[in-house]
């Protein structure tokens, strides 16, 4: 993945791995794998884990929609675009959206704390 940010590519690829790995232990009670995050026919909660994935990575490395959508098995750009703007505007106020929301915080605070954990570590893992 080529980014624009303060990490090396390894470290961008740990990053990536990373967030995949909380959002399959986020949705473990559905059976969600990582490889269901990049298969086009999977559909559910295989679909709100993959949204929450594009979501978090884009927050963290600021790569383009057509790189994100290239990386989730070649689907087009305005797939990611429209996740991203579904999440700004989603509302909290409904079980399904805070469900949600409450996930996305539960994996962005683990998400913050591994950022951390890089820039503290001299060889940049835990």
């Amino acid at each position: 993945m080529v980014t624009e940010n303060e990490y090396t590519p390894d470290e961008y690829d740990h990053i990536v791995e990373y967030i995949l790995t909380c959002v399959c232990d986020e949705w473990r009670q559905h059976k969600v794998t990582k490889r269901d995050l990049f298969e086009k026919t999977k559909r559910g909660e295989v679909t709100q884990a993959r949204k929450m994935a594009v979501i978090l990575i884009n927050q963290n490395i600021k790569i383009s929609d057509t790189q994100l959508a290239e990386f989730f098995g070649g689907r087009c750009r305005q797939v990611v675009f429209s996740i991203l703007r579904e999440f700004d505007e989603m509302p909290d106020n409904t079980k399904v959206y805070s469900k949600f929301l409450n996930k996305h915080e539960a994996i962005s605070d683990k998400v913050k704390k591994y950022l951390s954990s890089i820039k503290d570590e001299p060889d940049g893992r835990e």
